[in-house]
């Protein structure tokens, strides 16, 4: 399973069916699930890994409007709050797209 500690990310996901998630570990691709905070199934997924992470700037573009934030400076800072380092990359970019209507 795969949990959306950001919740902002989480409605774009349910609303969009699609989102491109950043992420500090590597996480397995395919067929999956996700969850609230309350540990409740939220939609199946299929999860693709986009590649190592080094540089912020390649958030931008396609990325960024699939994120569920404004800017690229607002998901650095999310990824900053959730990680609480910067030092730890690379990170891992991952696109979740919701496998069915009306997941939520």
């Amino acid at each position: 399973m795969m949990y959306f500690e950001c919740r902002k990310v989480l409605d774009y996901l349910l609303k969009n069916r699609v989102v491109f998630t950043v992420r500090r570990h590597r996480y397995k691709v395919g067929r999956d699930w996700i969850t609230d905070a309350r540990g409740n199934m939220m939609a199946d997924v299929n999860i693709t890994e986009i590649g190592q992470l080094y540089d912020y700037n390649s958030l931008a573009g396609l990325y960024l409007s699939n994120s569920g934030f404004d800017t690229v400076e607002d998901w650095i800072a999310e990824i900053h709050k959730l990680h609480r380092s910067d030092s730890q990359r690379p990170f891992y970019l991952y696109k979740v797209e919701s496998t069915k209507e009306g997941s939520n």
